[in-house]
């Protein structure tokens, strides 16, 4: 496989896991380019089905009624965007929304079994955002917005007698977390690390082509823009790689921030989802790196946060996820609308400054 690629100068983006994945998978495909084709789409298509029957799931155990079961399991089978990723894409994001789901699975049947602050209870889950997150980094937040719902599950059940809060506990189980989630991590990439020096380690992360360029993003719209027509010089810094970096890490933080209020207020397998949809939301709106199968992320996490009849922001953030993945379409202008519909030449400044335009201004 590895004298087709494309990306083949380029240090992988993915996590051991998928790495580990991937070449099985491509073991099974064979020497021809079909037998791997096949093999992984159908590896994507299988991903998808079981995401259909976790979605499935988690509704059920969150009982929710037969009503808004069959919504959100229709609402993620038949989304046209993860229809086309998952079974004809193929990419990893649709394995990695797979753990999760499952992770979000996990919480749910823990809470209902009343074992959620037992090790028991918490690391099955702890472990599945992990793996996600071994699969494709982007789903770390999930971990995060996880380990702040243990830590505040923990202190509001070890309330005194008189009121006050014991933290000594929520420090204890928190950091046994996060040595678990951790060292995990650090075992499995540690694998790859071997022979290689700290200042390889870091440059394998710091010279990704998505942490130095901009595609189908915020910044690449305001670069067709200074490619038609100079920005004015107060606002060249728009420009500048390292400012978005600070915005994308600044955009996954503050709506973990902000939901860490409504973890305290009901730590459950609902508020995970959404403070987790909102973060990795933010992120995809202001990341200079964007494809559209990353929406696949968000359309999981959306449809088991149904119903969301009593709360506007969550009404708010189904609606922009389902609007994104339809206008995130309009990113494949290069080989569908550029070229065939509007026999445009799909490099054109002024196309894709409207694409970029459309495509995250509308949901917005």
């Amino acid at each position: 496989v590895y004298s087709w690629l494309y990306w083949k100068d380029t240090v992988t983006i993915y996590g051991p896991i998928w790495t580990g994945v991937s070449a099985l998978l491509s073991f099974l495909g064979g020497n021809g380019q079909m037998g791997v084709i096949f093999t992984f789409r159908v590896f994507a298509f299988a991903a998808h089905l079981l995401n259909i029957a976790l979605v499935a799931a988690n509704l059920r155990t969150m009982r929710r009624s037969d009503r808004v079961v069959a919504v959100g399991t229709l609402l993620y089978a038949w989304n046209p965007l993860v229809l086309v990723e998952s079974s004809l894409g193929a990419h990893n994001d649709v394995f990695m929304v797979t753990f999760l789901l499952l992770g979000l699975f996990l919480c749910t049947r823990a809470e209902l079994r009343g074992t959620f602050l037992r090790a028991r209870g918490y690391i099955p889950p702890l472990l599945a955002f992990t793996f996600a997150t071994l699969i494709k980094f982007s789903a770390a937040p999930a971990i995060g917005v996880f380990l702040i719902a243990l830590f505040c599950s923990v202190v509001r059940s070890s309330r005194k007698e008189d009121g006050r809060l014991s933290w000594r506990p929520a420090i204890a189980t928190s950091l046994t977390a996060i040595c678990i989630s951790g060292g995990l991590i650090l075992l499995l990439y540690g694998l790859f690390w071997l022979g290689h020096s700290p200042a390889d380690i870091v440059k394998s992360f710091s010279s990704l082509p998505s942490a130095v360029e901009s595609f189908n993003s915020l910044l690449s719209a305001l670069s067709y823009m200074n490619a038609l027509h100079d920005l004015p010089p107060v606002l060249l810094f728009l420009l500048d790689r390292k400012l978005w970096n600070v915005i994308t890490l600044l955009a996954i933080l503050v709506p973990v921030v902000i939901g860490s209020i409504y973890l305290w207020r009901a730590p459950t397998a609902r508020t995970i989802a959404l403070v987790t949809l909102a973060s990795l939301s933010a992120f995809l709106v202001v990341t200079p790196w964007f494809f559209a199968w990353y929406l696949t992320w968000l359309v999981g996490l959306a449809v088991v946060c149904l119903p969301v009849t009593t709360s506007r922001f969550s009404r708010a953030l189904i609606a922009f996820v389902l609007t994104f993945s339809a206008t995130a379409f309009l990113t494949y202008y290069s080989t569908l609308v550029g070229w065939i519909l509007l026999d445009m030449h799909p490099a054109s400044a002024s196309w894709a400054l409207r694409v970029t335009c459309e495509a995250f201004g509308l949901p917005l």
